[in-house]
């Protein structure tokens, strides 16, 4: 039988890889809810044979495609008044100018583009607390900000979610959540969504590149942040490679790719109030 230590740490290591394409639905979160059950069962000190661990793999399993079909039909609506899972109706792309916003961020104070008097771009991402996928890019994160902040590309996080569908996206869990993980950058809260929506989120984590160009700031990149969510040493660096092309003055030679993740429920209105 495994030791129970390791058992536990190789389901800490799997649950996030197997979770987050989860996070695009309702019946995502209701499977979410069955991991964490899961998980509680699976605590060292409780005793499982393999066939045990087995039959209880294969019933998530069983469970998870049942919950996917049943939602598929249904995944406009969240069962909450006033809630809109569409995508955004205009959909930024490369080239699309971006009005200045400021944000709350964690430590109280608003943070906007025009506070950088001297920034030459941002890299803009969208990401939230409970997200596994966007959870594997923190370190990322605070190295990109590391690197490209002195150069005049500073990192912005964004939080678009609506903390009326997830209560892990609280204001206090977002300030818990960057002391834990020790963010070196703004984690700023989209309370009504507005940001979110100009630039057309659609999943967390999503990164955009703009610049300013004639006093405007103009998304030259829009995607992912790379293409290996789990081996950042074997990843293609997207959002690095189009920082570095912007510096050199050159345009940037992938301007799109497609981002994974999860899915950003936009609510009808002015959105929510902070918790």
């Amino acid at each position: 039988m495994l030791n129970q230590v390791q058992k536990q740490n190789d389901l800490d290591a799997v649950l996030p890889l197997v979770a987050w394409p989860l996070c695009e639905s309702e019946g995502g979160r209701r499977m979410s809810f069955l991991i964490k059950l899961i998980a509680a069962y699976y605590k060292p000190g409780c005793q499982l044979s393999f066939n045990g661990l087995r039959h209880l793999a294969f019933m998530t399993l069983l469970v998870s495609f049942a919950l996917t079909l049943a939602c598929s039909t249904s995944q406009a609506q969240t069962g909450i008044p006033g809630v809109n899972t569409e995508k955004p109706k205009s959909i930024s792309v490369v080239g699309n100018k971006i009005k200045s916003f400021s944000l709350l961020n964690i430590d109280g104070k608003q943070v906007g583009l025009d506070d950088y008097k001297d920034a030459k771009g941002f890299i803009i991402v969208f990401t939230c607390n409970h997200c596994p996928y966007a959870k594997l890019y923190t370190k990322r994160f605070n190295e990109l900000n590391t690197k490209y902040k002195p150069l005049g590309f500073p990192l912005l996080a964004i939080n678009p979610m609506d903390t009326l569908l997830y209560d892990t996206e609280s204001f206090e869990l977002m300030k818990k959540r960057a002391a834990t993980d020790k963010f070196n950058f703004p984690y700023l809260a989209d309370v009504t969504q507005s940001v979110s929506k100009s630039f057309g989120a659609v999943h967390t984590p999503q990164a955009y590149v703009i610049v300013r160009e004639k006093s405007k700031w103009v998304i030259r990149y829009s995607g992912a942040i790379d293409d290996n969510a789990g081996h950042a040493e074997k990843a293609d660096p997207y959002i690095a490679n189009a920082v570095d092309e912007l510096l050199q003055s050159k345009p940037v030679s992938r301007e799109k790719t497609e981002s994974l993740g999860c899915k950003i429920f936009y609510r009808k209105g002015k959105g929510q109030a902070i918790k």
